[in-house]
């Protein structure tokens, strides 16, 4: 036989697979793109307070949290920074006299990492929406 083939009982067929990179850095930090995801942020929040400058009920809230928290991680995975984690996170609240208190912990190297903030407020209601670039190996 000349070419052995997969029916040869002496073919073996050797297949390759991509190496571990052993990479602990990231190619591209998410630094390089905190003006260009801040620059969104803020127009984004600016148009959601523009819809929350009436009166809306819990449901309304709810949605336009859920919109925007996606909207917000949508652009920061199509910014293609590759092995980085994204949390998105919006609060929507009424001013009422009252005191909201936010507390977290979490793993961070300074180096890598990063998180991105905008806050807006009117007569009625605040807002705040958080970013968090995560590297992750």
């Amino acid at each position: 036989m000349a070419n052995p083939g997969k029916h040869d009982p002496d073919y073996i067929e050797v297949k390759r697979s991509a190496e571990n990179t052993f990479r602990v850095e990231p190619n591209k930090l998410f630094a390089d793109e905190y003006p260009e995801c801040l620059r969104f942020m803020d127009a984004a929040v600016d148009e959601e307070m523009y819809k929350l400058g009436g009166q809306l009920s819990e449901e309304e809230k709810e949605r336009l949290c859920l919109s925007l928290t996606e909207k917000i991680k949508r652009f920061a995975v199509d910014l293609g920074v590759q092995r980085y984690k994204y949390v998105a996170m919006v609060t929507i609240g009424d001013k009422k006299r009252q005191s909201v208190r936010v507390c977290s912990r979490c793993l961070w190297l300074p180096a890598y990492d990063r998180s991105v903030s905008v806050t807006r407020e009117n007569f009625r209601h605040f807002l705040v929406a958080t970013l968090y670039a995560v590297y992750s190996e």
